[in-house]
């Protein structure tokens, strides 16, 4: 039975899997789901120890899913713990979330996370609205998908600190999981083409980097295509999963 061990955004919860239904009800039907939860983190340690926790005691290897932040700390576990992992599956991913000399595929400038760090400290509501909201493509934004998911944040989020929303935004300007990409497992990206988080230029360079990678865009879609197009997402995984062809639909 295959075991996937689920690691999600910032500002996010284990319960934003469950916020598309229908993607996770897919996923249960592929193996055993577990999640975990970056709230109350305190420093870049915590991340790796919380899916070390998660991971001790599964059936190894696992299949991981890291989106957005998820996905650097993916990379940097299956660095860390090869013998634990045999697929990685990256949604909205990356392997350097700021801007740095020689490397212009992220989103964020160091300047621009520390504006959003101080932006936080202000007003934690107003910031992760907004943060959300970029998370959105024009298109999906027409179609209110952004202000639905933040409802459904309000109603099923317990909630951060602002000192674990800074850590986690501390996680983003530091890690850099570049050089571990050649020593990958088989990945598989899945990107919307519209994403302004993480660049579709970020997942193409962990294609170009890593051994073996799939890399499989989704047009119209921005940083949260299992959200806005979850059949699309899990066809790509079921077709990684399997060990199958990857055929356009």
């Amino acid at each position: 039975m295959n075991t996937f061990l689920l690691l999600p955004g910032w500002g996010m919860e284990s319960a934003v899997w469950s916020l598309s239904r229908s993607f996770q009800d897919g996923l249960a039907e592929l193996g055993e789901l577990v999640m975990v939860d970056w709230r109350g983190v305190r420093s870049e340690v915590d991340f790796m120890d919380r899916v070390v926790e998660k991971a001790i005691g599964r059936r190894a290897p696992l299949m991981v899913i890291g989106w957005s932040l998820g996905s650097l700390v993916a990379l940097d576990f299956a660095k860390r713990y090869p013998s634990f992992v045999s697929k990685l599956i990256l949604i909205g991913g990356t392997s350097r979330f700021t801007i740095t000399d020689g490397y212009e595929q992220a989103g964020y400038a160091p300047r621009r996370l520390q504006g959003l760090k101080r932006q936080l400290a202000r007003d934690p509501q107003q910031t992760l609205h907004a943060f959300y909201e970029s998370m959105f493509s024009d298109s999906e934004r027409r179609r209110g998908f952004d202000q639905q998911f933040i409802a459904d944040v309000e109603a099923q989020f317990a909630g951060d600190e602002v000192a674990s929303l800074g850590g986690g935004l501390d996680y983003l300007r530091a890690a850099d999981a570049r050089l571990s990409l050649s020593e990958q497992p088989p990945l598989l990206l899945v990107h919307g083409e519209q994403d302004s988080v993480c660049p579709l230029a970020s997942a193409q360079f962990i294609a170009e980097q890593a051994p073996i990678a799939m890399l499989r865009t989704i047009p119209d879609a921005g940083h949260v295509p299992f959200y806005t197009q979850p059949q699309t997402c899990l066809h790509w995984i079921q077709s990684f999963v399997k060990g199958g062809a990857f055929v356009d639909r």
